[in-house]
Formats: C-alpha cells, sequence, structure tokens
C-alpha cells in the first residue's frame, strides 16, 4: 500500500492518462449511468480546481490499482478553516477497513498541515460515513447539484419569466458583466455573504463572510485556468447591488457550464425576481455560446424555493453529497 500524491501542473502525458483512467473508474464505481469528461475538458478541470484554492489530492494505491481517494480543498474566499473540505472515495472495501488508520492518519496530516481543527467531510460512500461517524463526526448539510441540457429548454417558459416583470419600471438596472469591475467587488462579497446567510443550514451558527480578496483571487485565477465569466447584476436607484446570478464558462465555450449564486438582497425576495434572472442569464448564455450543451448548478437541499426554480426551468438532481462536520482530535490514527 502506497499514497501517491497528484499535483496536476507537474503530471507527464503518461501521468495524465493513468490519473484520467484511475478517475474514470471511480466515477464508474459510484455514478455508473455517468459519461465521463472528454480526456482534455477533465485535464482543464483538474487544473482549475487545483489553481483557485490550495488544494491536496492524495490517491492510495496498492500494486498499481486504486484503493482510494482523498482530496482536501482550502476554500479560500472565505475566512481560513470553517469551509476546509475532505472528499474521500473508496474503490475498495479495504479503503475504510484495512486501512482505515493509514486513511485516518493522511487525514489528520492535511488538516494539521492548514492548522485547521475541524473540517467539513463530503461522501455519500456508506462505508465511509460509517468510518467518519465512528471518529465522532456529526450531519451537517447536504449539497444537491442539478443538470441541465440545453437542447431540452424551454426557451417559451424562461421568456413568460422574462416578462413577468419588467426591472426598469421596478426602478433596477441591469448590467451583463464579462469581467467583474473592482469598484463592484465589496457590494458583490458583501451581496454573497448575506445571500449565503439567509439559507437555512445545518451549520447556520457559523457565520459565512466572503472577501474581496477570494473573490477576486478565485475569478483571477480561474481565468488562467482558461474559464470565462458571465455575471448578471442588478442594481437600485441608489446603485447598490441587490441581485445577482453568476456563471462560470470553459473558455472553449463548449461542453458544460457552471451556474452559481443566485441571490437578492432580502427586502426583494418573494417578488419572483430570482426567476426573472434565472431566466434571462440562461437565455443570454444560449445566445452568447450556443456550443455549451450543458449547465451545471447546485443549492443545499434545505433551499427550498431555489429548488422549486431548478426544477420548473428543468433542471433534474443528478447527484447528492451528505456532508459532516469532523474534529482532527478524534481521528483515529495508528499509534
Amino acid at each position: 500500500m502506497t499514497w501517491k500524491q497528484i499535483v496536476p501542473s507537474e503530471l507527464s502525458q503518461q501521468e495524465w492518462q493513468y490519473f484520467y483512467g484511475w478517475m474514470n473508474d471511480l466515477r464508474k464505481f459510484y455514478y455508473p449511468s455517468e459519461e465521463p469528461p472528454p480526456f482534455e475538458i477533465f485535464r482543464q478541470l483538474r487544473l482549475h480546481s487545483h489553481s483557485v484554492q490550495p488544494v491536496r489530492e492524495w490517491l492510495l494505491m496498492k500494486k498499481g490499482h486504486l484503493l482510494g481517494k482523498l482530496m482536501y480543498i482550502v476554500y479560500n474566499f472565505r475566512e481560513p478553516g470553517e469551509y476546509s473540505y475532505i472528499f474521500p472515495s473508496a474503490m475498495s472495501p479495504e479503503f475504510s477497513g484495512r486501512y482505515r488508520e493509514e486513511v485516518g492518519a493522511k487525514i489528520v496530516e492535511l488538516m494539521g498541515e492548514f492548522r485547521h481543527e475541524s473540517c467539513n467531510a463530503a461522501t455519500n460512500d456508506e462505508s465511509i460515513q460509517m468510518m467518519i461517524t465512528e471518529w465522532g463526526a456529526v450531519p451537517s448539510n447536504t449539497l444537491c447539484f442539478y443538470r441541465l441540457h440545453t437542447n431540452g429548454i424551454s426557451r417559451k417558459l424562461l421568456k413568460s419569466w422574462q416578462k413577468i416583470l419588467d426591472p426598469v419600471e421596478l426602478g433596477f438596472r441591469f448590467q451583463w458583466v464579462h469581467d467583474l469591475p473592482e469598484q463592484f467587488l465589496p457590494q458583490f462579497a458583501a451581496l454573497f455573504s448575506e445571500c449565503m446567510n439567509a439559507v437555512i443550514r445545518s451549520d447556520s451558527r457559523i457565520h459565512f463572510e466572503v472577501k474581496e480578496k477570494g473573490i477576486r483571487d478565485l475569478i483571477g485565477k480561474s481565468k488562467l485556468a482558461g474559464m470565462v465569466f458571465r455575471h448578471l447584476l442588478l442594481f437600485d436607484m441608489e446603485e447598490n447591488l441587490c441581485g445577482m446570478t453568476n456563471l462560470t464558462i470553459p473558455g472553449n465555450g463548449q461542453g458544460e457550464a457552471h451556474q452559481w449564486m443566485t441571490g437578492l438582497r432580502k427586502e426583494f425576495r418573494g417578488k419572483q425576481i430570482g426567476k426573472w434572472l434565472k431566466a434571462a442569464a440562461i437565455l443570454r448564455l444560449q445566445k452568447e455560446f450556443p456550443s455549451i450543451n450543458r449547465i451545471m448548478t447546485d443549492s443545499y437541499l434545505t433551499n427550498l424555493p431555489m429548488i422549486r426554480i431548478n426544477e420548473q426551468i428543468g433542471f433534474s438532481q443528478f447527484r447528492e453529497l451528505p456532508e459532516y462536520r469532523l474534529l482532527r482530535s478524534k481521528i483515529l490514527v495508528p499509534l
């Protein structure tokens, strides 16, 4: 049994092919009905994920075969430690059985590197859930992932949503932004934080505070990794940012786009403006990037208003990812 660290920027072409094969095997094990991404898309996404925030990715190997994987991500757009995640995946029962102490020791090592006393563990593997529960992990949130195939979009429905309200008549100004201007960052970060704290979450005792620097780094590093952004922003008459939805798109304009953080200031919720934002952004995306064939989005299981909007548009849930809160001091490691 050996651990192999994955550093995408240092992989040779042959190592990339091995890694791609191992990850496809893991995907088939967990999600047999999902098609794997093409090699170049996989490579671009992996380089992107490792560039925008600190990531440590380790494979547990035995005689050339993959037993399981650990991925530790520190989401640096907010306070350190509160939203770091460990993503464990197993190809073999040995991962959470025979080698559980080695897995625990590696998790402790990763948390120790960043001086984290706790982290979120996200897994839908029952054997891993049992392992971390025995380590004292407690259930937290559940994140749901949705996908929309663009050939199934009802443009008639989305255009009808656009007619629900006229933002100009209501005193709003909307702006479709390619590069988020520096002067918008403070309001963008504040609204992002407000929306996240408004969602009913199991960990709502933790105040979510997005930092301007984190947003700036996230966007800047994503662009270096070949991604482009589009932001639909809504301003009131005093030029205060009161609503937004955001899209991350592969630089070649093909494949899957990610729609994220659709939200409004408290006083503007419940007025169907969220529907207008989602519809306007998707229609604009289709016009500007006709080769995008899928849109992915995510939502906490408890965010029922946004889930209803997504389902009405035609998004289908394809995955649930339960989260657990894990304390470093409780993980069992070899003596």
